[in-house]
């Protein structure tokens, strides 16, 4: 491949992961149990979504092979467009999913974990941030697949709620006792019942590297 089609192949994957960051181009993916989730068909060839060609999803299991969803499949799976969502995820969904538009599709393998009792966030889904003392530290809290449907969001820090923090957000110089997990909570309503959704950050501070001399 010439390092112009290899640019241009760059630049389309950051387009996806950006202006559609609702595709999941991961193979594996851990979710934990007891929050909305929600996987969406990605192409990258943008003439794809103009097929006609009907969308089908399965669960693949050793035991029953490849299991075509519908809505009618569970009460928490809906079936909108290029997206299967999940209200909620729980542990049985486990397993591999197929989505299939003409000849073209997607796979991904869905590792579902227990939720903890004694925390906010699960380990394996937190985000490692890495800032200097006295640098900015930022934490925006975004989510904008589900921006629709929420109803308010929080910020905690190590899974207690920061107070006199009205806007969901944290922008500051940072100091070493910043240093924690800040998870964004999203609260969120889907035929009358109430969910959240959580992204955590992993926030170590580090002391500014001493001058060459």
């Amino acid at each position: 491949m010439h390092c112009g089609q290899l640019l241009l192949t760059f630049l389309v994957l950051i387009f996806i992961s950006t202006t559609e960051e609702t595709c999941y181009l991961r193979d594996i993916i851990t979710v934990v149990e007891g929050e909305p989730f929600y996987l969406k068909y990605c192409s990258l060839s943008p003439e794809h979504k103009n097929e006609t060609a009907t969308i089908k999803w399965f669960k693949c299991t050793e035991s029953h092979g490849h299991v075509e969803l519908s809505s009618s499949s569970s009460p928490r799976i809906t079936l909108r467009d290029y997206v299967l969502e999940f209200w909620p995820i729980e542990l049985n969904d486990n397993g591999t999913y197929v989505v299939q538009m003409g000849n073209h599709t997607n796979k991904w393998k869905l590792n579902v974990i227990k939720r903890s009792k004694h925390s906010c966030f699960a380990e394996k889904q937190v985000i490692g941030k890495r800032v200097g003392v006295k640098k900015s530290l930022r934490i925006t809290c975004n989510n904008s697949f589900y921006k629709g449907l929420i109803n308010r969001t929080s910020l905690y820090k190590n899974c207690e709620k920061i107070e006199n923090n009205k806007k969901p957000f944290l922008h500051k110089n940072a100091e070493f006792e910043d240093q924690g997990y800040y998870t964004c909570m999203f609260f969120l309503y889907h035929n009358g019942k109430l969910f959240n959704v959580t992204e955590t950050f992993n926030v170590t501070i580090e002391a500014e590297a001493l001058p060459r001399t």
